[in-house]
């Protein structure tokens, strides 16, 4: 006899709260959402990129003043980590957003983000150039991408790089849908389905500089009822590799969000440590002296194993010694692009959260914010450019890269 499958009960705790078996949103809220559910099967990656959102305001971000239960449930169902953008130190780039993206779709090192915005607005300014940029599909063993996006020169780079163009995604209040507005980031019919679809918000090109920050609350809020209306589907929920990036555009956030503690004597000073910083090994390796690393129990347990042994565990005696000299960091993988030295912006890394059951490993990040991706994300830092190919590869687009 079949065993009867667990009935779930809800309760009022954060986790049933947000799984509501109807979802309570509006028809407004539910149109990006609606608009991704029409492709018929729904895509294998979703990613969602928003740039310019995380501002800085008396050592305090827009995440810091915002309430996101359900992007912070993406975080706890998923793992979350940083992704270096190159930059060089000192230079200000004239649009930081599509540079960014640019980067993510693997195109900067070949002058894609030159293009004037207003040439290719239409989609189809890119067509004596589209043969200088590799597409998409050759690049990921014939991926179907698509893209849609609040700026026309990112819509225009992607028609360039052979991704299909979504003009906009039904988001007028109302929902109405019938006219077929968001079909076009559907299937091809006969085909298998989206492999990707790529939605892009730049805040920069929306909002003036002097009302970034109230926008940018409602915009992380708007996201956030997005993502709870995407986890309501069970196609999406159970089947589709979803990704959160939040850009800062090239903002400098703040150094504090980083996590306190960590031996960093001399360094950039960001939320990126490069090589060549200076560590004090006394705060970087664990002793029995050292609490802040294992616990005070832990700590005091094996002070009072090292005491019963009348002495110091054999090796760690030298590095309960006060005088112990600095060391250099090593040169960190997200400085390297192949066997390329590449420079990055340590004040200003992109927030990642993955999320697919059975496929992507959890962490013990609790909260989207970079003092939780330093302190317990699990993926550490990779180069922006890095994260197509393993979304590729996720999906059965591409080889395993890397060594």
């Amino acid at each position: 006899m079949p065993r009867q499958r667990q009935r779930i009960v809800y309760c009022d705790c954060f986790d049933c709260v947000d799984r509501p078996e109807q979802p309570s949103l509006t028809p407004a809220q539910l149109d990006a959402a609606t608009a991704v559910a029409r492709q018929e099967p729904p895509p294998k990656a979703l990613l969602l990129y928003a740039s310019g959102l995380l501002l800085e305001s008396d050592g305090a971000t827009t995440l810091d003043a915002c309430t996101l239960p359900h992007c912070n449930l993406l975080v706890r169902e998923g793992n979350l980590g940083l992704l270096a953008v190159r930059r060089a130190a000192g230079s200000d780039a004239p649009h930081p957003a599509l540079e960014e993206l640019s980067q993510l779709l693997g195109c900067a090192h070949q002058g894609a983000p030159m293009a004037d915005g207003p040439a290719g607005a239409d989609g189809g300014g890119g067509g004596d150039a589209a043969g200088a940029l590799p597409s998409i599909a050759a690049r990921f063993k014939g991926m179907q991408a698509a893209f849609a996006s609040t700026s026309a020169p990112a819509c225009a780079l992607a028609d360039r790089l052979g991704m299909a163009v979504v003009p906009r995604l039904c988001l007028r209040p109302g929902g109405g849908g019938g006219d077929g507005g968001g079909v076009g980031g559907g299937a091809a019919e006969g085909a298998s389905g989206r492999d990707l679809l790529l939605l892009h918000l730049d805040l920069t090109d929306l909002v003036a500089a002097a009302a970034r920050w109230d926008a940018g609350c409602e915009a992380l809020e708007w996201l956030d009822a997005l993502v709870k209306g995407l986890l309501a589907l069970p196609e999406i929920r159970e089947r589709t590799f979803l990704v959160l990036m939040l850009s800062p555009g090239g903002q400098r956030m703040p150094s504090a969000a980083a996590t306190p503690g960590g031996g960093v004597a001399s360094g950039s000073g960001g939320l990126l440590q490069p090589g060549g910083a200076q560590l004090d090994p006394a705060a970087g390796i664990v002793t029995p002296r050292n609490a802040t690393q294992v616990g005070r129990g832990a700590a005091t347990g094996a002070a009072a194993a090292a005491a019963a042994g009348g002495g110091a565990p054999a090796g760690l005696s030298v590095l309960d010694a006060d005088d112990l000299g600095l060391v250099t960091r090593p040169v960190q993988s997200f400085e390297f692009a192949g066997l390329e030295r590449v420079a990055v912006d340590a004040h200003a890394p992109v927030l990642v959260s993955r999320r697919l059951p059975g496929v992507v490993r959890r962490d013990r990040a609790e909260r989207l914010g970079y003092k939780d991706a330093l302190a317990s994300g699990g993926q550490g830092c990779i180069l922006l450019e890095r994260l197509l190919p393993e979304v590729a590869y996720k999906i059965g687009r591409a080889p395993k890269y890397g060594a």
